[in-house]
């Protein structure tokens, strides 16, 4: 779980209510991609056994987000994905990625890095005074 506070559109993520936490893996932060996070991002998902798991930024307002209320597991285990990941209809050869997309108890985990957040999802992204926003 991050040492620090975690913003999405202006409000503050309270992980230790939610059954899907934000989680921090080799210093990158990590979204798990639940509808309550897409929507709050203003992302399309889908996820079907053929195709895999695909994500794309819309032209959408962002929701507020809604935690996945729960408790988090109390062992998160993570592993790369065994099915394709599509982003913006691209497949994305997660062997070769320096921060993998992951998936943690059976939900898929996106890394907040520029590349992902920024470049591709269109989000907005900035880490101050011990605090990561992201935004839409």
């Amino acid at each position: 779980m991050p040492s620090f506070n975690v913003m999405v559109n202006g409000q503050q993520v309270a992980n230790s209510a939610s059954k899907y936490p934000v989680v921090e893996y080799k210093d990158i932060t990590y979204f798990p991609m639940t509808w309550n996070y897409t929507q709050a991002l203003a992302l399309d998902t889908k996820w079907d056994s053929e195709t895999g798991f695909v994500i794309r930024k819309i032209d959408r307002k962002a929701a507020k987000l809604n935690l996945d209320n729960g408790i988090p597991a109390s062992r998160l285990y993570a592993k790369q994905p065994d099915f394709n990941v599509f982003v913006n209809d691209n497949w994305v050869d997660n062997s070769k990625e320096e921060y993998p997309i992951l998936v943690l108890n059976d939900v898929t985990y996106f890394p907040m890095t520029w590349k992902y957040a920024v470049e591709e999802l269109g989000l907005t992204i900035k880490f101050e005074n011990n605090t990561f926003y992201i935004s839409k």
